[in-house]
């Protein structure tokens, strides 16, 4: 991605372990020149989520890159669309989703343009992603009625539930049962007491999960423009401060985890700060730098994170995508409820 910060999403050491946790099927296409170097990649999973209050099959189309001097000709587009449209199963709603970077132009403009042969598509909703730094030091949450423990084996029965029912308000939400969690194949380095259960009284009314992703796929800084990089010393200096994240030097992992599994009845914005609060506790003694999460710009609890946390804000843009062979819409039309996609799954 570039931008006044170019970073690389890498799927190391397999891009197929990283892909399962995208869904519950892949088809990943892959183009090669006569020499037999690659040119150019796409991937759609498919996963279950909430639409209109249902579970339903949808795919995401992802990972989709293309080699500079392959980016004008279209024809290779259209080849690698139709092998992935080919795929579709019966049982799957008629359109896919994707999310485009905000300043990625070339992307936008071209797959934007609807060009003959190639899907159509249909903006969606505007998603904000936000890093949020790990503060050196914290303020502890005083709410004596909500307790905020880590999760157990045991516990994952009611942090399922509590997914469940809040994720049931959302459109294009993953669903997650009991199963799911405990699963190595879809949640890989995720355990029980890596999520944080919010309880009052007894009954859990909120979790999230740290999920560091490192160990097969990271975010690698590439670089930075001209003048992000000659004040790069400055900004990291008055970081702590500002209540901003360090910008690490090119070539470096970010030291980074994900607040997956968010879910909060009533989106109350007090029990998602308490969550967050004991998750960058956690973070101090994990050596975690920065924790990343990510609300449509509809989601009520994205205002009231960005009001409460410092952080650094990317903007992307959801988008529907059409293929006129499968679009048999009306019945899978999302009602007007914000949606609630979980950045770590993208």
């Amino acid at each position: 991605m570039a931008g006044p910060v170019s970073v690389a999403l890498t799927c190391e050491p397999s891009f197929f372990t990283a892909r399962a946790i995208e869904g519950h099927r892949h088809e990943t296409v892959v183009a090669e020149d006569a020499d037999g170097r690659v040119i150019a990649l796409g991937n759609r999973s498919v996963r279950s989520v909430y639409l209109n209050g249902r579970m339903a099959q949808v795919g995401y189309l992802g990972h989709l890159r293309v080699e500079t001097d392959w980016r004008r000709r279209t024809s290779l587009l259209r080849q690698g669309f139709a092998m992935i449209s080919r795929a579709r199963r019966s049982d799957e709603v008629p359109y896919d989703l994707t999310s485009i970077v905000a300043d990625n132009l070339i992307a936008r403009r071209l797959l934007g343009a609807n060009l003959k042969g190639l899907p159509s598509y249909q903006a969606r909703e505007t998603y904000v992603t936000l890093l949020l730094p790990v503060p050196s030091r914290g303020r502890p949450w005083t709410d004596g009625a909500l307790e905020i423990r880590p999760g157990a084996p045991g516990a994952l029965l009611d942090i399922a539930a509590c997914l469940q029912r809040n994720h049931r308000r959302f459109q294009f939400a993953p669903v997650w049962t009991e199963r799911a969690l405990r699963s190595s194949r879809e949640t890989p380095n995720l355990h029980p007491d890596d999520f944080l259960v919010a309880r009052r009284e007894g009954r859990v009314v909120g979790c999230l999960a740290q999920w560091d992703q490192r160990p097969f796929k990271q975010v690698v800084v590439h670089g930075y423009d001209g003048l992000v990089g000659r004040w790069r010393p400055v900004i990291n200096a008055l970081a702590p401060a500002l209540h901003a994240p360090v910008l690490p030097r090119p070539g470096q992992t970010l030291a980074s985890e994900f607040l997956s599994h968010v879910a909060v009845d009533h989106d109350d914005p007090e029990v998602l700060e308490a969550l967050i609060r004991a998750a960058q506790a956690s973070g101090r003694r994990r050596r975690v730098r920065n924790q990343i999460m990510g609300f449509s710009a509809r989601h009520p609890l994205l205002e009231p994170v960005q009001r409460r946390f410092g952080h650094r804000a990317f903007v992307s843009d959801l988008y529907s995508v059409h293929w006129p062979e499968h679009d048999r819409v009306d019945q899978f039309d999302p009602d007007d409820r914000p949606s609630h996609m979980d950045v770590a799954l993208l």
